[in-house]
């Protein structure tokens, strides 16, 4: 995974988009993962391999996935419950048939604390805004804006499930889902934030202040 010397270069590009054309109705197959939070490798996506997965207790996940461990999310793999199918974004023009290669579960971790006020990039623009302990994220400024919601009582494992918006921001603007979490290999980051709009994934680390 990611060590300590990226974070200054992923503060620069971390955040860039990686998108496809959005198809419906094209499921994959996920092998079957316990709730938790896992490092995975996995092979059957010729996109990305490797990354983590966040399972919640029923069935649940959002799975994040780069070419490689030091590399950023270029495909994400979600659902709501373990009664629905796993959805691919950026989609695929065949249904994935995923394999695990590696699957390590890691120790519960304990969830980002997320009161305070906070700063990205998004793409070359300084983002900045506060999120409060209900889970409100507040643009503190008016020229690239990230606000949303964190939903603080609904945990997929060691991470907690975000919607928002970007606007402002050019090609970024959009409405986003994903999740929020603590990266071990981050540690002068607050928080990492991967997120999707259905056909884009992005990806960010976060810095407080």
């Amino acid at each position: 995974m990611r060590g300590d010397w990226l974070i200054p270069i992923a503060a620069l590009c971390l955040a860039g988009c990686h998108g496809g054309t959005q198809q419906s109705g094209v499921g994959a197959s996920v092998p079957a993962l316990s709730a938790g939070t896992h490092d995975l490798v996995l092979g059957g996506d010729s996109g990305a391999s490797q990354g983590t997965a966040f399972i919640g207790d029923s069935g649940g996940g959002y799975i994040v996935l780069g070419s490689d461990s030091n590399a950023p999310a270029s495909v994400v793999y979600k659902r709501g419950s373990a009664a629905q199918g796993w959805q691919r974004v950026p989609a695929a023009a065949t249904a994935p048939q995923l394999q695990t290669r590696l699957d390590e579960v890691l120790p519960a971790a304990a969830l980002p604390v997320l009161a305070g006020q906070y700063h990205t990039l998004i793409g070359d623009r300084l983002v900045s805004f506060t999120l409060d302990g209900a889970g409100v994220i507040t643009s503190s400024g008016n020229d690239c804006m990230l606000s949303g919601q964190v939903q603080t009582g609904q945990p997929l494992a060691s991470a907690l499930r975000v919607s928002g918006q970007i606007s402002a921001c050019g090609g970024a603007d959009g409405q986003y889902q994903g999740v929020l979490f603590a990266d071990p290999d981050a540690s002068n980051a607050a928080f990492r934030l991967v997120v999707d709009d259905g056909s884009a994934v992005r990806d960010f680390y976060v810095f407080s202040g």
